[in-house]
């Protein structure tokens, strides 16, 4: 039985804001890097974490203000196993989840 941590999507904003965050990866499915990419509308603090399908946190990629525009973050995954995992973008009160697929 495998637990899925709710904390992860608890309090998302599903706004126009958080949707023009434009959260992608690619590839995706990956090994062993990826590149998520993101737009933020306006500058400000950004959080950006990796979480493995039980919910616990993997990295904190980007926890720092960043300028308004396209950002590209890589993830190196060489130490994690093959799964699903999810990037969860949070920039002001909004938030954006996409899941990842790691494949060695």
């Amino acid at each position: 039985l495998v637990r899925f941590n709710s904390d992860l999507y608890s309090g998302v904003n599903d706004t126009d804001e958080a949707r023009n965050y434009g959260l992608k990866a690619g590839p995706n499915p990956f090994n062993p890097e990826t590149v998520i990419g993101f737009n933020l509308p306006q500058a400000g603090p950004v959080r950006l974490e990796v979480f493995n399908i039980r919910g616990q946190r993997v990295v904190t990629l980007v926890d720092e203000p960043l300028a308004a525009g396209d950002h590209a973050i890589h993830w190196q995954a060489e130490g994690c196993a093959s799964g699903i995992y999810f990037a969860r973008l949070r920039a002001g009160d909004s938030q954006s989840v996409i899941k990842l697929c790691l494949l060695k």
